[in-house]
């Protein structure tokens, strides 16, 4: 085994029994554990982050499980040595894991490197290219669970980009199907050739068309049914990745992706994939907006973006834009908020949009009075700071010509 991890290292490929290359993993836990760490040498520990990305082909079938007790040995094995460079390892082996066991091991190791393991695991989630939802997602998790504002933009450009791979495995009843269809097929064909020797040629038109018309059938029906599952499970793969990036955004509460969100939120199909999800992000994130926040929810290229955030199937969303709004949203908004009060759905809408256009057009009345300011028609070119003098250009005045009671009234 000792030789066949050096020919590991050197580039060579993986050969033997995962058993013996947990016995030869094994043999590291007692040195790292103890006073030697740094008794592995570099082409030992090559040879682990080897067995700890290695991932079997199909053809190795039943093995697929003792393979991952070898990835969760090295895993520990890393986990012990617990050097920047073993948890590098780790954080770009995590997305691309798949059993849950190993998935659990790996979340524990960088668990204990704390906020160390930030950078790290934002690198190996912008790096990953296919989308494993398992790994993905405890990755996206853990990220969450460390609490670094620092991943939250990462998290929202992934959340944005974020697509599930075509690629599923079939199952044992797929091949059934196959076969139930290739043999009815067959028994068609079968069918018309006897109906050929014993029939009229009239009969063997009829049975070669009922037969043509029934295998297109099925395996038109196969192609359905196949198609039908794949969009499933893609939907059900993306649901979950979603679902951890949503939980991952509102633990870490970074307001400055909010942006982002409402760019690929609003912008998107109605029915794209990822819409409602990104549409639940912000009507968690979007509460938290205070008086002072409004460069946040401010883009240039569309100033009242969150007005599309108004959906009658969707008061939560609803609510929350109209907080962001009341709180530091601009009187352009006014239009659509009161377009929103006459055609509301829900009461608590109705009182929300109200209580908003009130506070709109208070900070509209401000805007107008702060830019038209009290001044003279003309400046006097001889003012010298003068604020009040007599409009004759007379001089002194004594004090009873200035102040003295109308005629009659003496």
């Amino acid at each position: 085994v000792e030789a066949v991890a050096e020919r590991i290292c050197s580039g060579g490929s993986i050969q033997l029994k995962p058993r013996l290359y947990r016995l030869w993993l094994a043999r590291f836990l007692p040195a790292v554990s103890g006073v030697a760490p740094n008794g592995i040498s570099d082409d030992q520990f090559g040879a682990i982050v080897a067995l700890l990305n290695f991932r079997p082909t199909p053809h190795i079938g039943a093995r697929g499980a003792e393979w991952a007790l070898v990835r969760r040995t090295a895993t520990d094995v890393l986990r012990h040595i617990g050097s920047p460079a073993a948890r590098k390892a780790l954080c770009d082996a995590l997305p691309l894991e798949r059993s849950t066991e190993v998935i659990d091991a790996m979340t524990e190791s960088i668990s204990g490197f704390g906020g160390e393991a930030t950078a790290d695991l934002v690198q190996a989630l912008e790096s990953v290219r296919a989308i494993y939802p398992e790994g993905l997602s405890a990755l996206i998790t853990l990220l969450g669970d460390i609490g670094d504002p620092v991943a939250a933009m990462p998290v929202a450009r992934k959340l944005g980009k974020m697509e599930a791979s075509r690629r599923v495995k079939r199952g044992p009843g797929d091949h059934l199907i196959d076969q139930a269809v290739t043999g009815a097929a067959l028994l068609i064909w079968l069918l018309i050739g006897i109906g050929c020797s014993l029939t009229s040629v009239w009969t063997t038109a009829v049975c070669f068309a009922f037969g043509i018309v029934a295998f297109s059938m099925g395996v038109l029906l196969n192609c359905m049914e196949w198609h039908g599952r794949v969009c499933a499970d893609r939907l059900e793969l993306q649901s979950r990745l979603y679902a951890s990036a949503v939980h991952t955004l509102v633990n870490l509460g970074d307001l400055r992706c909010i942006a982002l969100l409402m760019g690929e939120g609003f912008h998107r199909g109605v029915y794209a994939p990822g819409r409602p999800h990104i549409l639940r992000a912000l009507a968690l994130l979007l509460p938290r907006i205070g008086p002072d926040d409004a460069d946040l929810i401010t883009v240039r290229d569309d100033p009242t973006i969150l007005a599309r955030g108004f959906d009658r199937y969707n008061d939560s969303l609803t609510l929350a834009c109209l907080h962001a709004i009341k709180q530091a949203g601009s009187p352009l908004y006014l239009p659509h908020v009161e377009r929103l009060a006459r055609n509301t759905w829900d009461r608590d809408v109705t009182w929300a949009a109200l209580a908003t256009i009130s506070v709109l057009q208070d900070r509209f009345r401000a805007a107008q009075s702060g830019s038209g300011l009290l001044r003279p028609g003309t400046a006097p070119v001889d003012a010298g700071g003068t604020l009040l003098r007599s409009a004759l250009a007379g001089g002194d005045r004594q004090l009873e010509e200035l102040l003295r009671a109308q005629e009659g009234e003496q």
